[in-house]
C-alpha cells in the first residue's frame, strides 16, 4: 500500500527474502 513508507516496506521485503531463500533451499 502506498500509504505505508516505503522504508519500512523494504526491511520487510529484506527479512521475507532472507526467509524465503532459506526455505528456498
Amino acid at each position: 500500500d502506498p500509504s505505508r513508507p516505503v522504508r519500512v516496506s523494504e526491511k520487510v521485503v529484506r527479512r521475507i527474502m532472507r526467509e524465503e531463500g532459506l526455505s528456498a533451499r
